[in-house]
């Protein structure tokens, strides 16, 4: 079970945009001891909704058409685009944990397609590089 704070971390995207999401009905899930709880098929349910699709590659294109075109928020930044196989709810989670930690402004986004993980990455050059390293760590 996943919790909200995790599902924040997850998808990079507010509190509140996850609770109007969960009064929509695109996110369901249980609350237990008052702390909502999501289950691995709440989450890709969620992942499905075309709605949360359309409106997460909005927010990953308008990232990377500011950083293209200079007018980012942030100077020496990267960014990086990596495909893979697609990774587990749990790695997942667990990349989602160790970006979250990064003390610099970042911006970044986990998608699943067609059997495919597509990890978009944009902040400092220390932190895409330590974020190429643990991906790797995997995959090696």
């Amino acid at each position: 079970m996943f919790k909200l704070n995790e599902i924040m971390e997850m998808l990079n995207i507010p509190e509140r945009t996850i609770r109007r999401h969960i009064k929509l009905g695109l996110l369901k899930g249980e609350k237990i001891a008052g702390t909502w709880r999501f289950s691995e098929d709440d989450l890709n349910n969620y992942f499905s909704n075309a709605l949360v699709q359309q409106t997460q590659t909005h927010v990953k294109f308008n990232e990377i058409f500011d950083y293209l075109n200079g007018i980012s928020k942030y100077e020496n930044e990267m960014v990086i685009i990596k495909q893979m196989s697609k990774l587990t709810l749990t790695k997942s989670k667990e990349l989602s944990k160790y970006v979250s930690d990064f003390s610099d402004p970042f911006y970044f986004f986990l998608d699943n397609k067609l059997g495919k993980s597509i990890i978009t990455f944009r902040g400092s050059e220390k932190s895409a590089i330590a974020l190429i390293h643990k991906i790797n760590s995997w995959t090696v």
